[in-house]
């Protein structure tokens, strides 16, 4: 799109609904790349659409089980909204970990980075 933040990446109609499309790469540290795929998020009063190569597994875990690994929700720079999670093994096992993303934090994050810096986007 021209003339939007580099991580917005599109709209899409979700059951009648705009969305806006993001792509994490830039705040991830990973090349971004064109993707077919857009994970919905829920963040309560807004939905979001994140741009994804794949879904390998969704986890429902107990909050008091959630401890982010290396690379921290700092690093990103979007709060807590991004977190990798420690002690959860990626897949395939090896050193990559799953993300934990918290919809309602990373609508308002993203909101707030588009708003203020939108070339850092």
């Amino acid at each position: 799109l021209p003339q939007v933040p580099r991580g917005l990446v599109g709209l899409m109609n979700h059951r009648g609904e705009i969305l806006p499309v993001v792509d994490l790469g830039p705040w991830l540290g990973i090349p971004v790349v064109p993707r077919l795929q857009v994970m919905v998020v829920d963040g309560g009063e807004q939905q979001l659409g994140i741009a994804v190569d794949a879904i390998h597994d969704l986890l429902d875990l107990a909050p008091d089980s959630v401890e982010a690994a290396g690379k921290g929700a700092d690093d990103t720079g979007l709060g807590e909204a991004l977190a990798p999670l420690a002690g959860v093994p990626g897949p395939g096992g090896g050193d990559t970990h799953p993300w934990l993303v918290r919809p309602g934090v990373l609508i308002e994050r993203l909101a707030e980075t588009f708003a203020t810096h939108p070339e850092a986007a």
